[in-house]
């Protein structure tokens, strides 16, 4: 049995994908029932509720597992997303220590070596700075950025071909990875994966193709606003 935390997100689906096809049992722990939980127990899938700063209920939920994938997407509406980071951090390396995880999978970031000015990455400084008192087997995953995320951009790309970005300069190439592709491999845990480099301006001209926009092409434009402050998990 294995536990997932941020089990409806991009990540933590793909890893329970992963893990279901190859004949595991899976416990995801979710927020709260909805109808996105209800597809997966009809999947297989054993569901628990619990809070992530919630100790003692996350304890619970990881009773008799044999491994953890552990996450914690920062929270953006949060008064001080870092205070409710360490926070959650605690509680969730607490926990699997309680519980006597054997092994714990924790998704970090590519800069989360920096502890300050990576804006929300650095909330993985911390959560990689806490799991050194983890007492079981841990594998951390510094991920690079989803190529996912772009597609929070294609409302303004198709209203008004502008591609959004918060890398800067938009010319630089970045690592990217398909966030099906990168956790899929979390099954086996020791897959070796090739990053894309590609920069925002690269994906400005893609889009232009992808949607055979050609009359849009020349007045597509990457929007510089503000420097960039990390991806969302």
């Amino acid at each position: 049995m294995y536990a997932i935390t941020g089990a409806l997100g991009q990540t933590g689906s793909a890893v329970a994908k992963a893990l279901l096809a190859a004949g595991a049992s899976i416990r995801l722990i979710v927020r709260n029932h909805d109808a996105r939980s209800a597809e997966w127990r009809a999947l297989g899938a054993e569901i628990v509720v619990a809070d992530l700063t919630d100790t003692a209920s996350l304890a619970r939920a990881f009773d008799g597992i044999a491994g953890a994938y552990l996450m914690n997407p920062p929270n953006y509406m949060a008064g001080d997303m870092f205070a409710e980071a360490r926070k959650i951090h605690s509680s969730l390396i607490a926990a699997a220590n309680h519980a006597a995880v054997a092994h714990v999978v924790a998704l970090s970031s590519v800069g989360a070596h920096q502890p300050a000015g990576s804006g929300n990455i650095a909330t993985t400084w911390d959560f990689e700075q806490q799991l050194d008192k983890l007492h079981g087997r841990l594998t951390v995953l510094r991920a690079a950025n989803f190529m996912e995320n772009w597609a929070w951009s294609l409302h303004p790309v198709l209203a008004q071909g502008v591609l959004r970005t918060m890398f800067l300069p938009p010319e630089r190439s970045l690592p990217m990875v398909a966030a099906q592709h990168r956790f899929n491999g979390c099954a086996a845990v020791a897959r070796h994966l090739r990053y894309l480099q590609n920069s925002p301006t690269d994906r400005t001209a893609w889009s232009a193709r992808l949607f055979t926009a050609r009359r849009w092409a020349d007045s597509w434009r990457v929007a510089e606003q503000g420097s960039h402050r990390g991806g969302r998990r």
